[in-house]
């Protein structure tokens, strides 16, 4: 069987044939050259698609065959998850509070112990006060120089990035930590965790198959 390039090359050629000399022949070997290519093109995305639906991997073998299958620049999203009624769910904002609320309901920290609104004067003073808040851009030179750039970041940002821009981002990420600290003010963009569900095997529908990755 020809190949997708010798099929695309022959279907070019006999479109070249056809321009030149347009006749029946010409106009109909050129027809059934761009049919012959539609389906090879269709087969082949079935298969590919198959050989994904199918594979038996490691998770990590997984995302390395999902990133090089998906076109740089395209938006990837997680495939097609069943919710608690096991139907089929495909709104990216459903299926993200499917996972959201799986991932809750593994969590192993104790119920009474999240999500629960501390009074101010209610906790106990500390006993150790802090009365220099002497953050310079050295010390978070330190920092960002030591990060693995083969680990995990936030969307946007990576580690590589914050290493490569170290000497001219250190200085203002100093500046906001010392405010942060006379200001007694935590950002609430800092408040903000990523959660990624990363895909451990098994269904791809189920949100068993997915774990949370900060």
């Amino acid at each position: 069987m020809n190949s997708l390039p010798d099929l695309y090359k022959k279907k070019n050629k006999f479109y070249r044939y056809y321009k030149k000399n347009a006749s029946v022949q010409t106009i109909q070997r050129y027809k059934n050259a761009q049919k012959q290519f539609d389906q090879a093109c269709l087969k082949a995305k079935k298969d590919h698609i198959d050989r994904i639906n199918h594979v038996s991997c490691a998770s990590k073998y997984w995302w390395y065959l999902l990133k090089h299958s998906v076109r740089k620049g395209n938006s990837c999203s997680k495939p097609v998850l069943k919710n608690f009624n096991q139907q089929l769910v495909y709104d990216h904002r459903e299926k993200a509070n499917i996972l959201n609320d799986h991932f809750v309901s593994i969590c192993t920290m104790p119920a009474n112990q999240y999500n629960i609104d501390i009074q101010l004067d209610t906790l106990p003073s500390a006993s150790t006060k802090l009365h220099v808040f002497n953050v310079t851009g050295s010390d978070i030179e330190k920092i960002l120089s030591k990060l693995d750039v083969n680990k995990a970041a936030a969307p946007g940002v990576t580690n590589r990035l914050l290493r490569e821009s170290v000497t001219i981002i250190s200085e203002d990420i100093a500046h906001i930590c010392r405010m942060s600290l006379h200001e007694s003010i935590f950002p609430e963009s800092f408040k903000t965790g990523y959660v990624n569900a990363l895909f451990k095997g098994g269904d791809h529908t189920s949100p068993d198959s997915y774990r949370p990755i900060h």
